[in-house]
């Protein structure tokens, strides 16, 4: 269910579901009207889409916090990220002095917290397409990040990650077996010690799903 807030800060921008060019544009008026005002902070609201997979969302969500600091040189301490909730896609920007802003965040992300208990598609992403702008962060790099925690929270379960073989389909074993330590390392590096808890696979189509699986219905999942 959506949050609904109300700030001191002045709302500054507002937009929807939109494509990451067009988010770029909105980012990017955010960050220099802040780098123009030596007194006020940013407050950013980002509200989920019900029908969004957590590890899409939170690819997103933590991918606007790096694309300002790593992009746009903008400092960590001049703006805040807040969780709005779930209904409509909805992202806020607002702008005022230090102090003024009585948003509080909420809780982010239950399958996160050992909420697991069905077939869950946690993640998925086309890695046939190439927007200019890819705020959401490559999924085999941020997204093994969540995907780990949440593995680690939820610790009945496993994963199956399906890759579309549309890249794939003139390489070699060796380059797939490549593709799949490289998935693997960056599980480790997340955390992720029991490798055995991820099942890689090639699919045919153009996208990566991640799902979540109890063990007990380990064997549900088909392809």
């Amino acid at each position: 269910m959506s949050v609904g807030y109300i700030c001191a800060q002045s709302p500054v921008d507002e937009y929807g579901n939109i494509i990451p060019d067009d988010e770029f544009g909105h980012l990017g008026y955010f960050s220099d009207k802040l780098k123009a005002d030596s007194v006020s902070v940013g407050t950013i609201v980002i509200y989920k889409d019900t029908r969004e997979t957590t590890g899409h969302f939170l690819r997103h969500y933590y991918g606007v916090s790096s694309f300002l600091t790593k992009v746009f040189k903008l400092s960590p301490e001049k703006f805040k990220m807040i969780f709005g909730g779930e209904g409509e896609r909805r992202t806020k920007l607002y702008i005022g002095p230090a102090g003024t802003s009585n948003l509080h965040d909420i809780e982010l992300d239950e399958t996160l917290r050992g909420k697991i208990s069905k077939n869950t598609l946690f993640d998925w992403e086309c890695i046939d397409c190439d927007p200019v702008v890819f705020i959401n962060g490559f999924i085999f790099r941020e997204g093994m990040v969540y995907l780990a925690r949440a593995l680690l929270a939820n610790p009945g379960t496993i994963s199956v990650i399906k890759i579309g073989r549309v890249e794939y389909l003139s390489k070699t074993a060796k380059e797939r077996r490549e593709l799949k330590k490289e998935i693997r390392d960056m599980l480790i590096q997340s955390g992720l010690r029991n490798l055995k808890r991820v099942r890689l696979r090639f699919a045919k189509g153009s996208f990566a799903f991640v799902y979540i699986i109890p063990t007990r219905r380990s064997s549900g999942l088909k392809g």
